[in-house]
C-alpha cells in the first residue's frame, strides 16, 4: 500500500474519533453513563492527536513496501474498532433535549455496552504502538508517537487506580461486629465470649466444640 493510502486509512479513523468526540461534547447530559465512558472519551483527543501526527509522519510519495502493507492491516482494523466505538457513543450517549425518561432508556441500554467500550479502546492504544515500530512512519515521528502513547498509558492507569483487596462483611444477626484492617494481631472478646487466638499459613485452622 502507497503512502498516499495510508494517509487516506488514518484520516477516515480520525474522522471516526472526532465524530465520537463531538457526540460526547453536544450531549445534553451524559452524567448518567457509565464511568468507563467518560474515561474513555476523556481520551479520544490524545489519540486523535497521535493519528494526526502519524499522518504527518508517512511521506506521499512513498511506493508499497512490506511494513506498509503491514500497516495497512493494522490501520484496517484500527478503523472498524473506531467505527464500533462511534456506533456505541451514538446509541449510548443521550443527545440534546432528550427527555428525563429517555434518559433513563439510554442508561438501560448503556450499562451493557460499558465494558466494550473500554475494549474497544484498549484495542486502539494496541494499534498506535505499531505505528511506533513500523518504517512506514518517519524515525522523528515515531518517537514522537511514543511520546504521546507514555502519556496514554499514564492517563488510563490513572483513570483505572490500583484497586487493593476487597472486603465483604456482613452482620445478619445481633451483636457486635469488628474488622481490622491493619497490620498485626487482633484480639477481640466481647463480656463473656471466647476468644481463639492461632497463626494460619496456608493452612487450616481447626475449631473443635466438645
Amino acid at each position: 500500500m502507497s503512502g498516499v493510502e495510508l494517509v487516506g486509512l488514518i484520516s477516515g479513523i480520525i474522522t471516526l474519533i472526532e465524530a465520537s468526540i463531538k457526540i460526547y461534547k453536544i450531549a445534553d447530559n451524559s452524567s448518567g453513563l457509565p464511568p468507563s465512558f467518560h474515561d474513555v472519551a476523556s481520551r479520544l483527543p490524545l489519540i486523535q492527536d497521535t493519528l494526526t501526527l502519524a499522518s504527518h509522519g508517512i511521506s506521499t510519495d512513498s511506493a508499497s513496501s512490506p511494513s506498509s502493507d503491514a500497516l495497512k492491516k493494522v490501520l484496517l482494523a484500527c478503523a472498524e474498532r473506531a467505527a464500533a466505538l462511534h456506533e456505541t457513543f451514538q446509541v449510548a450517549v443521550p443527545r440534546a433535549g432528550t427527555t428525563l425518561s429517555g434518559r433513563y432508556l439510554s442508561a438501560l441500554k448503556t450499562v451493557p455496552k460499558a465494558g466494550k467500550v473500554e475494549e474497544l479502546m484498549t484495542g486502539i492504544t494496541r494499534d498506535l504502538q505499531v505505528l511506533t515500530a513500523n518504517r512506514a512512519v518517519q524515525a522523528p515521528t515515531r518517537a514522537e508517537i511514543t511520546e504521546l502513547i507514555r502519556e496514554l498509558q499514564a492517563m488510563t492507569l490513572a483513570q483505572k487506580g490500583f484497586p487493593g483487596p476487597s472486603v465483604v462483611l456482613r452482620n445478619l444477626g445481633s451483636g457486635s461486629q469488628y474488622h481490622y484492617g491493619g497490620v498485626g494481631n487482633q484480639n477481640l472478646a466481647s463480656d463473656g465470649a471466647t476468644q481463639i487466638n492461632g497463626d494460619i499459613h496456608g493452612g487450616t485452622f481447626n475449631i473443635i466444640q466438645k
